[in-house]
């Protein structure tokens, strides 16, 4: 059986555990949940609930509590502001709040108030070197209620997106995660927002339509994009995608792909596209697809393979979190390595659009920028990080998450990783003659190149093509002098090119041709086609 957040803390207050923290979407809703529970009509004596924050400082939720401040702070509550706005002054007031009190003072008395709850908003802001706020003090106002809170049933109740505790906090602290809203709660604001707007209701279709524009977001944000998007005529489905992926957007180190990219734009990558065409269309498809781009560039800090280590342990971090997250909720994936301009994300992109045409339903491409999320505090990059990855396991409906890891130095990633991408390590080469051909075609005919006698294209990959035609409509001129304009990914690095060819080499699937792919002058007779996810497990033999 799944813990609920009611359940979770019913049984911390039942066990007497003073320190929990919730890492939630919304921090006002959490905190109604946990009232109601507490406060309901079941409630048998009276509980003292308070709130924190860096604005108002404590505040009373309820009668009981702002008795207890009033104990505290004095009657005069337009100064408590001022007195604990700041959190360790706060925290030194938290330990002075009442426990568990029984009749009589006895132990074995009629319990007549239970301990406080105090809630603290947007606590993880406060366990980093910050203007203002002397981290040191907070964690050690927190270390410090901790026994005498268990004591008496007192608890502190830490409120925010994601939490990385620091190691002072990280045995004493017990971590909720709050999931977004499930598919039955979203089917419940959209339903309740078209009564409420006094608009038809919805036939069964259309409910559908807009939880999938709605997964992925807080009650509360989906209460106010669904108001937004409701017209005269019914509810504006297109308007709610917008919304919903300006809000993810909003989320740092995420960005949703908005172009048109099909299967159709990608050339002789044939055997890589039968497998995406199978992928996109099978029972278990991904409903939604993230792309790491250039993995060797977040993960070089890792010191694999002599490379040098990152001291602050923060790349290790996000590559933990990537690991464990891929593991504990069965994400697939597969990763693409290739030369620059072979395709890679070209393809990526189009993944999401066959599927959205194929399932009849938008599936979103999203890409995680690692580096986006990097900072000089470690703890406040490993929140970010949990917090992108918190909202992508929220925008799958069904959970099925396709990871898509475009490289192109495999040699700096380290195997626990390769071994999570369990749809295998596909290599994109440069392309023969008959791609290129095709590549021409496309694109002359795209950006309105007349000339029929095309350039000495040796050793162009297909952006390079795209390029060189982009570049003639926008100047105005014959391809032969636009050459003259362009430096060539092949051409400027070739021992780059002949190094990753020969790393390749029988190790990862061929994305052009069935089987394992061979190299150029390779000696080796190119094998039977295998399964993605055994050709891949090469190089690290």
């Amino acid at each position: 059986m799944t813990q609920t957040l009611e359940t979770f803390v019913v049984a911390a207050r039942q066990c007497a555990t003073p320190l929990v923290a919730v890492a939630t979407p919304d921090q006002a809703k959490t905190i109604e949940r946990i009232r109601k529970t507490f406060e309901g009509a079941a409630a048998k004596s009276p509980i003292p609930v308070i709130q924190w924050d860096s604005l108002n400082g404590l505040t009373g939720l309820n009668a009981c509590g702002t008795d207890v401040l009033k104990k505290s702070l004095g009657d005069d509550d337009t100064i408590w502001a001022g007195l604990t706005s700041n959190p360790a002054a706060a925290l030194g007031v938290i330990a002075t709040l009442p426990g568990e009190m029984r009749e009589g003072g006895r132990p074995d008395g009629k319990l007549a108030q239970r301990g406080a709850m105090i809630f603290m908003l947007n606590a993880q802001r406060y366990f980093e070197d910050r203007e203002g706020v002397s981290p040191g003090q907070v964690i050690q106002g927190i270390w410090n209620l901790r026994d005498p809170f268990k004591s008496n049933r007192r608890t502190l109740v830490l409120l925010g997106p994601a939490f990385v505790f620091p190691p002072e906090l990280a045995q004493d602290v017990i971590e909720f995660d709050e999931p977004y809203p499930n598919e039955g709660e979203l089917r419940a604001v959209v339903t309740k927002g078209v009564a409420e707007a006094g608009l038809a209701e919805l036939d069964d279709a259309q409910v559908e339509q807009a939880i999938d524009a709605v997964t992925g977001l807080a009650a509360f944000t989906a209460e106010q994009v669904i108001a937004m998007s409701l017209t005269k005529a019914g509810l504006d489905v297109d308007a709610l995608w917008q919304r919903k992926v300006s809000v993810v957007e909003q989320t740092k180190g995420l960005s949703v792909d908005r172009g048109d990219e099909s299967f159709d734009d990608v050339c002789e990558v044939d055997n890589f596209l039968s497998f995406a065409r199978r992928l996109v269309g099978s029972a278990k498809a991904p409903t939604l697809y993230v792309r790491l781009d250039e993995m060797e560039k977040s993960f070089g800090g890792l010191g694999v393979n002599g490379g040098p280590a990152d001291n602050t342990g923060m790349t290790q971090d996000l590559v933990g979190v990537i690991l464990r997250t891929m593991e504990d909720y069965n994400w697939t994936g597969f990763i693409m390595v290739g030369h620059a301009g072979t395709g890679k994300s070209l393809v990526t992109k189009s993944l999401a659009n066959a599927a959205s045409k194929i399932m009849k339903r938008r599936v979103l491409s999203t890409a995680l920028d690692l580096g986006a999320l990097m900072t000089s505090a470690a703890g406040e990059t490993g929140q970010a990080m949990r917090v992108a990855v918190k909202v992508i396991r929220s925008l799958a409906r069904g959970g099925r998450v396709c990871v898509v890891g475009t490289c192109n130095d495999m040699n700096v990633l380290p195997p626990a990783l390769k071994r999570r991408f369990k749809l295998g390590t596909w290599m994109f080469d440069l392309p023969g003659r008959a791609g290129k051909d095709k590549m021409w075609a496309k694109n002359a005919k795209k950006y309105g190149v007349k000339e029929k006698q095309f350039p000495d294209d040796a050793d162009w990959t297909g952006s390079d093509i795209r390029n060189v035609c982009e570049t003639a409509e926008l100047l105005g001129a014959p391809l032969s002098e636009v050459i003259g304009y362009t430096t060539f990914v092949a051409k400027s690095d070739p021992e780059a090119i002949a190094r990753l060819q020969r790393i390749a080499d029988g190790k990862f699937v061929s994305a052009s041709s069935p089987g394992v792919y061979r190299a150029p002058g390779s000696k080796v007779v190119a094998a039977a086609a295998v399964a993605p996810g055994r050709a891949s497990r090469g190089e690290e033999n």
